[in-house]
């Protein structure tokens, strides 16, 4: 789906003051500084994808690269396997498949396993408890 560049007040106000976000914050996974971290923060990170060819620096257009499958990518990798189609299809519907990504990288990211789900996903739109989500993927 294309994002269509409609130039409206309102959305010229709501850029502007993403513009303004300038700061970024480091934040570690892991219990040390010398490796990982992730920077969050600057309002290049959520503008509208239609806007993101617009971005320069030192006056050079930026590119912008999306690497799908990253985390189920590398995991295979790690195991000597090659991930051939898409990890987060799990036969409970391709109209999941969101709910199964963000599960799926929230599981990636956690400390130690956990019988508890994530916070801020709404898996419960699959019809399955998170046990059983869990298990599938």
């Amino acid at each position: 789906m294309t994002e269509c560049l409609f130039i409206t007040p309102n959305r010229i106000t709501a850029l502007l003051k993403q513009l303004r976000r300038q700061t970024l914050r480091r934040s570690f996974s892991k219990d040390t500084f010398d490796e990982g971290g992730r920077f969050y923060g600057g309002w290049w990170q959520n503008i509208p994808s239609a806007y993101r060819s617009f971005i320069t620096i030192d006056g050079k257009f930026t590119d912008e690269f999306d690497y799908g499958r990253l985390n189920p990518t590398m995991l295979y990798a790690e195991k000597g396997l090659i991930c051939e189609s898409d990890a987060y299809d799990i036969g409970i519907g391709k109209e999941h498949r969101d709910v199964v990504k963000e599960a799926f990288n929230a599981m990636v990211q956690m400390k130690k396993d956990t019988n508890r789900p994530p916070n801020d996903i709404d898996f419960d739109s699959t019809g399955l408890k998170w046990k059983d989500l869990k298990r599938l993927i």
